[in-house]
């Protein structure tokens, strides 16, 4: 349980650390992002050297860079988001993209939804109505800033605009997934999570390069701290997996980093959060864990979990990629 509880904490680090640094507003979270990518495409090589031999499959390269450049332009859409709306509406949204790839598979192969899932699709759509529809303004980090409504008819809903573009993305992402368990080799999972790293990590870079800007100590160390955590995660999620079942794993693990976003936020970040939202949040919680219920193998893995597959006697799966783009 322990390894479950660690990964739930890692994965919720990259949308915490940008409400941190709204908050603090003396780092560019721009920077920080940056770093973040570059790092996670270091400290995964290791990973990728090290696995089954890899062939470059182009369908694993094609797939993985797709869904390392939704990582890349969905980040711009959670730096707005988490700053408007708060850490934890953007991590509920992000969560319930896990809709797209069930579309998909209804649609493209044929998967079928059971009556519980169906269920949980209904509930999702609720709480995407609760929290996106006009959500309520978080602007504590943007001090002097004006609420929407003061701004005009079209920027009041600017922030419903960018949760949906942001809801889109990370459904995309997860599409990229599940077509990858359909489409390319299973042994090539370290080709399609490193091809996700990479094209995330290289405009990154450029970023950095071309903005000329002197990176301050914290910056840094911010920016590393997340593509550490991002990395790592993956490991934890192979070891909780090692001791604890999946349909146990997956549910808990998609819910319970809602719910750990939300303390942090909200006890330590001074997140403010409407009765609208909160309802929105525990209808999530329960529509996470139906979605969850008994989904076939590659529908029912979040965008976290459906990375990495190895053939090592000491690896046999761990999954990669948090809900919020990381």
């Amino acid at each position: 349980m322990i390894y479950l509880i660690l990964f739930i904490v890692f994965s919720s680090v990259f949308g915490l650390c940008v409400k941190w640094v709204h908050q603090r507003g003396t780092e560019d979270i721009i920077s920080i992002g940056a770093i973040n990518y570059i790092c996670a495409a270091i400290f995964f090589l290791p990973v990728f050297l090290f696995s089954t031999p890899q062939t470059g499959e182009p369908m694993a390269v094609l797939l993985g860079g797709g869904m390392g450049l939704a990582y890349f332009i969905a980040f711009f859409f959670v730096v707005y988001c988490v700053r408007v709306v708060g850490v934890t509406a953007s991590t509920v949204v992000g969560s319930l993209a896990l809709l797209m790839p069930i579309l998909y598979a209804a649609v493209w192969y044929g998967e079928i939804p059971n009556p519980v899932q169906i269920a949980g699709i209904a509930l999702a759509l609720l709480t995407l109505l609760l929290i996106g529809i006009k959500p309520q303004a978080n602007l504590e980090s943007s001090a002097g800033e004006k609420p929407a409504e003061s701004r005009g008819k079209f920027a009041q809903w600017t922030p419903s605009l960018l949760l949906f573009g942001f809801f889109i993305l990370c459904g995309v992402s997860r599409v990229t997934q599940e077509a990858f368990q359909f489409e390319s080799v299973a042994d090539q999972k370290p080709t399609f999570v490193l091809s996700a790293f990479v094209v995330a990590g290289i405009p990154s870079l450029l970023i950095l390069l071309f903005r000329r800007r002197r990176i301050k100590k914290m910056e840094w160390m911010i920016g590393i701290l997340m593509g550490v955590c991002n990395a790592t995660q993956t490991f934890l999620i192979l070891l909780a997996l090692q001791h604890i079942k999946g349909y146990i794993v997956f549910p808990l693990s998609s819910a319970g980093g809602i719910v750990f976003t939300m303390l942090v936020a909200t006890k330590l970040l001074g997140e403010r959060l409407s009765k609208r939202a909160v309802w929105g949040i525990a209808i999530a919680v329960i529509a996470l864990v139906l979605l969850n219920w008994e989904m076939p193998a590659p529908v029912t893995r979040s965008l976290l979990y459906n990375a990495l597959e190895l053939n090592d006697s000491a690896f046999t799966r761990f999954e990669c990629f948090a809900d919020i783009p990381a």
